[in-house]
């Protein structure tokens, strides 16, 4: 069973019910209400991150991150000193959401349960539905679909999957 087939027929009967994807690398929990992507749930049961998410999109800077403290105090933080908005934080989670739904297309073989009804609440950290994001299934898989594309020739250039790329400090930008 193609895996995009699973959160397309949740999405269209609009079911609540957590998926649940399993591989050697690990587990990944999707949570989807009345159709639409609410919750996102790591091996762990800890749920993305909103402040990687606003990194990502470049609407926090890393100088702008106070260190030393949960990502819900420094989320309050940037919020109080008006460096993004609670619409901000949303987006950012939004963005991981996605980027973890999206990691799993990459995944090969897995196996996928799916069970009906609430989530479970050691799967996720549901301080994600305070945002309240709900991602409709489609345009997710969608940009999977691109990214698998794109990934032949990016495989060429790229040494591992595992590996991250970064220009030596003399060749970064200044920002």
């Amino acid at each position: 069973l193609n895996l995009g087939n699973a959160p397309q027929d949740i999405a269209a009967n609009a079911l609540t019910a957590t998926l649940t994807l399993t591989m050697r690398r690990g587990v990944r929990r999707f949570w989807f209400e009345k159709g639409k992507l609410r919750l996102v749930g790591l091996d762990n049961g800890k749920g993305p991150s909103p402040l990687n998410g606003l990194l990502a999109l470049g609407k926090v800077k890393p100088k702008q991150v106070k260190q030393g403290g949960a990502d819900s105090r420094v989320l309050r933080d940037l919020v109080k000193r008006c460096v993004v908005t609670e619409e901000d934080v949303g987006a950012g989670l939004a963005h991981q959401m996605t980027e973890f739904a999206c990691d799993v297309f990459a995944w090969g073989e897995a196996r996928f349960e799916f069970a009906d009804g609430e989530p479970a609440d050691d799967s996720f950290t549901t301080s994600q539905l305070d945002l309240d994001v709900r991602l409709p299934a489609d345009p997710v898989i969608m940009e999977a679909a691109r990214r698998m594309d794109e990934w032949g020739e990016v495989r060429k250039a790229v040494f591992s999957a595992e590996e991250i790329l970064l220009l030596p400090p003399d060749r970064q930008p200044p920002e």
